[in-house]
């Protein structure tokens, strides 16, 4: 891993400016949603995702909307980030990164010991340091605690991938620069492009059913717990046997999308050949998860040939 010092032009500043929304965060097809749902948008995007998730959640059962996802931004290794963050919800919120360099005084989207409060009711700028390649995590950090009061638990959370000097990231699908996203398309200079997909993690969701109940699991009649992937999820109380009949009961069936449609959580896509690289961040502050790709090989490591 090249280290900043070793790369010329270290200035180059990049500014976001973020916005907290409070929509409800509709997790699949069959209405599963968390009532209370938190993101981070891009300033320039909030209206219109509040919108149109809202014209989704209308629908009968809600439908997700599929803009709402864990806000994804990029920069390259060496760039100063700042970030201009407007709070227009009724509670004190922040945002606190986890990996890159910061001066606590004022960056450090907490209200900790004998440091300035760095949470914010109002506006607040951040900066930090792009100074390793790599993903990492954000989230607030005025209200750390892992309840359903909190933020955390409602998706209030995203990362910054900070990426190689030079490299340039692109739309997958319609091959534009973007500014933020899930999946991208990376291209840097002097290797082969990539494609790059960001997976976060997150769990003990505070989630209500299309008809505003908590969810049951049908074999127990007890109340179904939900974990995540990115703002979406598949559980398998909504993929139940069509039949009595012991053949429709297998994992063959309740997993094919030929039964049930394609999963809720994002899908990666890429062509035979193509690089690829999973960025995995995990949301959730309750318990851990593994990550596991079934069914693929990896003949080849990057950076290793």
């Amino acid at each position: 891993m090249m280290r900043l010092c070793q790369y010329p032009d270290q200035s180059r500043i990049r500014h976001f400016t973020l916005e907290a929304i409070q929509i409800p965060i509709v997790y699949n097809q069959y209405g599963d949603y968390d009532p209370n749902g938190l993101l981070y948008v891009l300033e320039q995007d909030s209206q219109r995702i509040q919108k149109e998730a809202l014209l989704k959640f209308q629908q009968t059962p809600p439908q997700p909307y599929k803009e709402v996802q864990p806000l994804v931004l990029r920069v390259n290794l060496g760039d100063i980030v700042k970030v201009k963050f407007r709070n227009r919800l009724n509670r004190r919120l922040s945002i606190h990164i986890q990996g890159l360099a910061y001066d606590v005084e004022n960056s450090d989207g907490t209200s900790t010991g004998f440091n300035k409060d760095s949470t914010t009711s109002g506006e607040i700028e951040y900066t930090w340091y792009a100074d390793t390649e790599g993903v990492f995590l954000f989230h607030d950090m005025a209200d750390s605690r892992s309840s359903e009061e909190a933020t955390n638990i409602h998706g209030l959370f995203g990362a910054m991938i900070v990426e190689p000097p030079g490299a340039r990231w692109f739309h997958p699908e319609t091959g534009e620069e973007m500014e933020s996203g899930l999946m991208a398309d990376i291209y840097q200079p002097g290797k082969p492009a990539f494609r790059e997909y960001t997976v976060f993690f997150h769990d003990e969701l505070e989630i209500l059913d299309k008809n505003g109940n908590t969810p049951v699991d049908h074999r127990t009649g007890l109340p179904s717990s939900t974990t995540a992937i990115s703002y979406r999820s598949e559980p398998m109380r909504n993929r139940m046997p069509m039949s009595h009949d012991p053949a429709d009961s297998g994992e063959d069936i309740s997993m094919s999308s030929w039964v049930y449609g394609d999963p809720a959580p994002p899908i990666l896509r890429a062509y035979v050949g193509d690089p690829a690289k999973i960025r995995l961040i995990h949301g959730g502050i309750k318990e851990t998860h593994v990550f596991h790709l079934h069914n693929h090989q990896w003949r080849r490591e990057a950076e290793t040939e």
